[in-house]
């Protein structure tokens, strides 16, 4: 009996340790030989589930090259690792990336379930306030409950818990649109652009506003103010209307009353005109034409805005400012590029447009627009960082002169004061392009000059930045371009860009050249991090089309684990009992060995770890139906054994023995057909073959174990107790032919 208790502790001890690793959602041992880390605390029993039983995203790309042509296997495989590094680096849980096709064309990507998903919107003009956003994302329109929102650098963050992607068919075609776009849409609708509009002064008799000519030289740095010469003729310049109030009614304006009537011409002296009396041109006459708030509307109702609120601005004692109105203009969308690169107009231009032909229009000044949209975080984010191309491209830019070109010319231009040119000269195109400006000018340095870009802090910089450092080439470009920065009289900036999208334009205040820079701006540590993945992983070989995005929702997913875990256990239990009303003795060994079988091939699916998906489920399921299978041949040659007439003891070692054989060349064959439907999966890209070969592959070979040594060693125990006596426990029901083998025990 020494063996026996030998090989029941030994059980016990297994027993013991699988349900410890089960019990214990996540598992983390440090040791000096080896770190294990396994398990994780949201999923149940801490094993890893796969997309149909936890949710996520199933996305399925297409690879082509820059010429339309497909690509070819080598670029597939490079794309294949980059994703790997990007999608690794975002610190997505167990990912999956394989080729498909034959040759390989296509590529897919699994992504797990991921929490949390970020919005980053701003309103030209702050107009919206935390708490309105805040409140408008909870309530019934968008259906966040979950929402936070919150402020950083005049964006203002929304936190949800996830957004619904965009549901397409298997031709790509969009049948679900993402649920970011609907959200954008609804804040379109309800958060409405606010328009101050006012009518310029115009010639009663043309209806147009007159054009004055100034043939005066302007004195330098002072565009709007006429140089003070005697001798030179000058025009009356025509009457403005009042200052303009801020849309949002913060700044009223200057309410002081618009001249209207013309100034009456000095009359000349009898005698000879001089210098000091000669009568003064005072250009034509004007009047501000009188607009009533129905032509207005009228206006609007022809565009389809119809129920546009058009009102008097007031100032902050509650007056009507004369001649300026505000329009609260919904439905802007964002502004969309046709082929050609053209910006489309967008309602809002339709609208001044239209009150333009009322009258000519003096202001048209607009805030509440949506001027930055960008979601970030969960699936949105890994499909952006997936299917980008990151480059970085080094621009010198040749900023707006800081004096005029000419020495007559009236500078700034455009009639923008000395700070306002100051700050547009190197930020807006128009004016750091010619004739301005100097343009941009290419660097030499590529993408491949970066060797390393992280996230990170720096002394003095408020936010995260990327750090980016190059190698020996590209640090002697930086020290080049930073020296020219440094040293240029007109102030310029080295702009940065990713992807053709600028990041920031800084200025040098010496050269940098010991190889290392960091990129600052206005950056969440998502976004920075982000960013830095994108540097550091490289560009695509390829270009990637997403054809196909298959979604699962976390709830789907939770229900199809619930009602697979109560097939299984359905399934056991009804296996369980059969075994032991049928085959008594033997059945209840069996039921034992089969419990000490499911809870040793969880734990081992822990400890891989493996993947549990539907599939994988169903592969468990019937598992269990070969391991019960194993122990019906060795309770059948056990009674055959009785027959004969042997003892109980030599009985079950002869049966065992037996019953062995068919075991193992039954099991070794599902084993061979699990490692063939493996590697059609694999190279077929289904992961749902794979799945279910690998759990049942594993399922077998624990099978054969609990089947063989736990079963045996069970009931050679049980035989060596007083039940051992009872050679018809040992015997399925209605058995016949016992009696030489209860004569042989006796």
């Amino acid at each position: 009996m020494r063996r026996p208790r030998r090989g029941l502790v030994l059980l016990a001890i297994l027993f013991a340790l699988s349900v410890v690793v089960i019990a214990v959602p996540r598992l983390e041992i440090d040791t000096p030989v080896f770190d294990l880390d396994r398990g994780d605390d949201e999923n149940v029993l801490g094993l890893s589930l796969g997309l149909d039983l936890k949710g996520g995203s199933h996305l399925v790309y297409k690879a082509t090259k820059e010429d339309g042509s497909p690509a070819d296997p080598e670029d597939l495989e490079g794309v294949r690792k980059i994703l790997e590094k990007r999608v690794s680096s975002f610190g997505l849980a167990e990912p999956t990336i394989q080729l498909l096709g034959q040759p390989a064309d296509r590529i897919l990507v699994q992504l797990p379930v991921l929490s949390g998903a970020t919005v980053a919107i701003g309103f030209d003009g702050n107009t919206v306030s935390v708490e309105e956003l805040e409140a408008f994302m909870r309530s019934e329109i968008i259906g966040h409950p979950e929402t936070t929102v919150e402020i950083d650098d005049n964006q203002l963050i929304a936190q949800m818990d996830e957004l619904r992607p965009a549901l397409r068919d298997v031709d790509g075609t969009v049948i679900t649109e993402a649920e970011s776009d609907v959200i954008r849409r609804a804040l379109e609708d309800n958060f409405p652009v606010t328009a101050v509009i006012s009518f310029a002064a115009v010639d009663p008799e043309t209806g147009l506003v007159p054009v004055v000519e100034e043939d005066v030289p302007v004195e330098e740095g002072l565009p709007d103010e006429p140089a003070g010469d005697a001798d030179t003729a000058t025009a009356t310049p025509v009457p403005q209307p009042a200052a303009t109030p801020s849309a949002d009614g913060s700044d009223p304006g200057d309410v002081t009353p618009v001249q209207t009537e013309p100034t009456a011409e000095p009359v000349p002296d009898d005698g000879d005109a001089t210098d000091g009396d000669t009568p003064v041109d005072t250009g034509p006459v004007t009047v501000v034409p009188e607009i009533t708030v129905e032509q207005i509307q009228e206006a609007l109702a022809g565009l389809g805005l119809d129920n546009a609120l058009v009102e008097p601005v007031a100032d902050n004692t509650g007056t009507a400012i004369p001649n300026f109105w505000s329009i609260a203009i919904t439905g802007v969308r964002e502004v969309v590029i046709d082929e050609n690169g053209d910006a489309q107009p967008t309602l809002v231009d339709e609208v001044q447009d239209a009150i333009d032909a009322i009258s000519p229009l003096d202001v048209f000044a607009t805030a509440g627009e949506i001027n930055l949209y960008a979601v970030g975080g969960g699936v949105q984010e890994a499909k952006h960082l997936i299917g980008q191309t990151a480059q970085l491209d080094f621009r010198e830019r040749k900023c707006g002169s800081l004096t005029p070109p000419n020495i007559d010319d009236a500078w700034p231009p455009d009639g923008l004061t000395i700070d306002e040119w100051v700050n547009v000269r190197c930020t807006d195109s128009t004016y750091w392009n010619p004739p301005f400006g100097g343009g941009e000018q290419d660097i030499d340095i590529q993408g491949s000059d970066l060797t390393d870009a992280f996230a990170g802090t720096q002394p003095g910089v408020v936010g995260p930045v990327v750090n980016i450092s190059f190698n020996d080439h590209g640090s002697d470009e930086f020290c080049d371009v930073t020296g020219r920065i440094s040293r240029a009289t007109n102030q310029d900036v080295l702009a940065i860009y990713l992807d053709g999208e600028e990041l920031v334009a800084p200025s040098a205040q010496a050269a940098i050249c010991n190889g290392s820079a960091f990129i600052f701006g206005n950056f969440t540590a998502e976004r920075a991090r982000t960013v830095a993945i994108q540097l550091r992983s490289g560009s695509l070989p390829v270009d990637l089309e997403l054809i196909q995005e298959r979604n699962v929702d976390a709830t789907l997913g939770s229900d199809s684990l619930r009602k697979s875990v109560i097939a299984g256990a359905v399934g056991l239990v009804l296996v369980l009992a059969f075994m032991i009303l049928y085959y008594k003795v033997p059945g209840f060994v069996a039921a034992l060995a089969l419990i000490l079988y499911a809870v040793v091939l969880l734990a081992i699916f822990k400890l891989i770890p493996v993947t549990l998906t539907l599939s994988g489920v169903a592969a468990l399921i019937l598992s269990i139906g070969l391991a019960v299978d194993a122990n019906i041949l060795i309770a059948e040659r056990t009674k055959e054994e009785l027959r004969m007439g042997r003892g109980l003891l030599a009985s079950i070692t002869s049966g065992f023995d037996r019953a062995w054989p068919s075991i193992r060349d039954g099991n070794i064959s599902t084993i061979i057909t699990c490692v063939v439907l493996f590697w059609f999966g694999d190279r077929l890209g289904t992961s749902l073959i794979q799945g279910f070969a690998l759990t049942l592959g594993i399922g077998v070979i624990v099978s054969m174990f609990t089947a063989f040594f736990a079963s045996r060693v069970i009931m050679r125990s049980i035989a060596g107790t007083a039940l051992g006596k009872r050679i018809e426990s040992f015997v399925p029901v209605g058995s016949v032919g016992l009696e030489r083998a209860v004569g042989a025990e006796d």
